[in-house]
C-alpha cells in the first residue's frame, strides 16, 4: 500500500470539507463472484480482496477516518467448502505474518489492529499470529482497524449474555440492573473510542447486513455500491461518503432547528 496518488489526495481533500465519519465499517462482499466471473480460483478473489482493503485504508487515512471495521469472515462461513475455508485461513496467516514485519505498511502508518469474534474457532497457529499483531500495534494511533473474524452479531450477543450471566452468578450484577447500557459493556467493541460505525458500506449491490454489527449499527448510515469488493473504486467510495455527508448535514440541520 503506497501513499495516495494526487487524484486520490484531491478527492480526499474535497470530501474533508464536509462531515467526515469517524468510524466506517465495510462488508467486503463479492470476492468469490469477482473470481468466478473471470474464471479464476475463489482464493484469487479473496487475495485481491485483501489488496483492496489496503487501498481502502489508504483512502480512509487520507480522508481522516479514525476507525475502520471490516467483516472478513462470518461465523456462517465455516459451512463453506473445506477447501475454501482452509484457503482463507492460509491467506489470513500469510497476511498476519506480513503485518509483523517492520516494513509492512500498517506498521509504517501506525495502524492499530484489533481482531473481533469467536477467535477460539480459528486455527491455533492463526490465533498466535493474531495475538502478536494486536500486541505489536496496540500503541499505534493513526487509525484503528478492527478485523471481524469468526464473527456475527448472533455470536457477539451469545458472548454478551454469557458475560452478563457470569456477572450475575458472581453477585456483581443483579438481574434487575441488566439494561442496554450494561449489555453494551460486554460487546466486542466496548473498549473502542468509536464503538458504533457512522456508516456501513456493503459492496456487490446486496442490500442486507448479514448479521454484521446489528447492535452497533442501529443508527449507521447504510450504503450499497454495486461493485464487487475487489472492483471498488475511489469514485464509488467518494459517492458513498458524499451520500453520508448529505444525510448527516440534513440531520444536523433538523436537530439545530
Amino acid at each position: 500500500m503506497e501513499e495516495c496518488g494526487w487524484w486520490e489526495s484531491l478527492v480526499a481533500a474535497a470530501l474533508s470539507l464536509g462531515p467526515v465519519p469517524a468510524h466506517v465499517a465495510f462488508i467486503m462482499d463479492g470476492n468469490r463472484r469477482w473470481a468466478r466471473k473471470r474464471g479464476l480460483a475463489v482464493a484469487k478473489g479473496h487475495e485481491l480482496g485483501y489488496h483492496k482493503l489496503e487501498q481502502t485504508l489508504r483512502w480512509c487515512l487520507a480522508l481522516g477516518v479514525r476507525h475502520v471495521s471490516v467483516f472478513a469472515f462470518s461465523s456462517e462461513n465455516f459451512s463453506r467448502p473445506r477447501e475454501e475455508v482452509n484457503a482463507l485461513f492460509a491467506l489470513a496467516e500469510k497476511q498476519f505474518t506480513q503485518m509483523l514485519e517492520d516494513d509492512h505498511i500498517l506498521q509504517k502508518l501506525r495502524v492499530r489492529v484489533r481482531v473481533l469474534g469467536d477467535l477460539e474457532r480459528l486455527p491455533s497457529s492463526l490465533q498466535v499470529l493474531i495475538h502478536e499483531v494486536v500486541d505489536k500495534s496496540k500503541h499505534f494511533e493513526a487509525l484503528t482497524l478492527s478485523i471481524c473474524l469468526a464473527y456475527s452479531s448472533s455470536v457477539e450477543m451469545d458472548h454478551v449474555l454469557s458475560c452478563v450471566s457470569k456477572q450475575v452468578k458472581l453477585g456483581k450484577t443483579s438481574p434487575e440492573d441488566i439494561s442496554p447500557e450494561v449489555l453494551s459493556q460486554f460487546l466486542y467493541t466496548a473498549d473502542s473510542p468509536y464503538p458504533d460505525p457512522d456508516m456501513i458500506i456493503r459492496t456487490s449491490g446486496e442490500t442486507r447486513l448479514s448479521d454484521f454489527m446489528l447492535w452497533q449499527g442501529t443508527r449507521s448510515f447504510l450504503s450499497f455500491p454495486s461493485a464487487f469488493w475487489p472492483d471498488l473504486s475511489i469514485l464509488q467510495f467518494a459517492l458513498a461518503i458524499l451520500e453520508y455527508q448529505r444525510a448527516e448535514s440534513f440531520r444536523r440541520a433538523i436537530e439545530a432547528a
